[in-house]
């Protein structure tokens, strides 16, 4: 009998896969580029492996306390007095990340489809889709990321190889110009694109073989990784490392630039612009399941719906804050370096340091 509570290895590695695979895919190249120039495909290489070596540890984790989620295991493990304001710093964390998703990706949408459509409209909307499917739980949220994975997935493949024709792969030749000091920070920078996944420490009660999540875990950074270095180099290829820092979304400037004679589609615009909005909604969804399911545990209640319709205004407000896309990307780059040090790398490695020192959770097998 199948329990449909629970999330089984494979829906788990879609999750984290599509939920890391944000709207930063479109920018992710220019990123690279004004870090390490050329040498960015290996920047973003380095990163995932950091990246996953971070996720090593809350793989380690998860399986010291499989039954709870990150607020239990603050709790338990450095008590509520000091856990209260790391579970707080995680969840404005979450709320800042949602925030500036949806002001980018109501910009994009404004520019390239509504132009005549108050951005406030845009995000209010958005917001309100992701609530909808977030009061579900984290079942219907991962079944519908199963069905959206592989259209998403395919739409990229065909991009993919519809770009390689029309590149210029010197463009990212002669490789390692970059001194190597650079390049480790350059990666140290990129693994915030690989950002998404920390949300495994709020469902660690739903996943069915929580023993079983470095498998996933390997499977969906695989995946990530491929879909981030193909992408940084046909950006490279098609507009050279040097223009690409001028452009805001190369990833999104090179779709566009692809076209198809005698097909259909002349052009894959409207595909891109299909892919942002997915891309952005499979991102948005699980953080703000996250953000009513964190104060639904610190509160005891058995139930987070009622927390969705809270945090709507928050939200909302919050992604008003920036006054364009430039604003945001700047408030994005404070968020990362100090909420999202803590919350993504700082804390879970903290809290297994500290349980595996006072023996804490399942030993067996850890």
């Amino acid at each position: 009998m199948i329990n449909n509570d629970k999330i089984t290895g494979a829906q788990l590695w879609i999750l984290i896969a599509i939920t890391v695979l944000g709207v930063g895919i479109f920018s992710l190249p220019r990123e690279v580029a004004e870090i390490t120039g050329a040498d960015g495909w290996i920047t973003t290489s380095l990163g995932g492996a950091l990246a996953f070596l971070n996720f090593y540890f809350i793989s380690r984790l998860v399986k010291r306390f499989p039954g709870d989620t990150l607020v239990e295991i603050v709790n338990k493990t450095l008590s509520k007095f000091l856990g209260i304001p790391l579970i707080l710093i995680f969840w404005a964390y979450l709320l800042a990340v949602v925030a500036i998703t949806l002001r980018i990706f109501g910009e994009v949408v404004k520019m390239s489809l509504l132009s005549q459509t108050p951005i406030e409209v845009i995000i209010l909307s958005m917001i309100i889709a992701s609530l909808i499917l977030a009061r579900g739980g984290i079942e219907p949220i991962v079944r519908f990321d199963e069905i959206t994975f592989f259209i998403i997935l395919l739409s990229l493949i065909v991009i993919i190889l519809l770009a390689i024709p029309r590149s210029d792969f010197s463009n990212i030749l002669p490789i390692l110009r970059t001194e190597p000091v650079k390049l480790l920070y350059g990666a140290f920078k990129t693994t915030y694109a690989f950002g998404g996944y920390e949300i495994v420490l709020l469902i660690i009660p739903f996943l069915q073989k929580p023993d079983k999540i470095l498998k996933s875990g390997v499977i969906a950074f695989t995946i990530i990784a491929v879909i981030y270095v193909l992408m940084v180099i046909l950006s490279f290829a098609k507009f050279g490392p040097y223009d690409v820092k001028n452009l805001i979304w190369p990833t999104l400037s090179m779709i566009r630039s692809i076209s198809v004679p005698g097909s259909f589609i002349e052009r894959l615009e409207g595909v891109a612009m299909a892919l942002w909005v997915l891309l952005a909604f499979t991102t948005i969804v699980p953080f703000v399941y996250g953000l009513a399911l964190i104060p639904s545990r610190l509160l005891k209640q058995k139930e987070f719906k009622h927390f969705c319709t809270i945090i709507i205004p928050i939200v909302y407000l919050a992604a008003l804050i920036p006054d364009n896309v430039v604003e945001a990307y700047k408030y994005l780059g404070i968020i990362i370096n100090y909420l999202g040090v803590i919350s993504v790398f700082v804390l879970p490695i903290l809290l297994f340091i500290v349980s595996s020192i006072r023996r804490m959770g399942v030993q067996k097998n850890v």
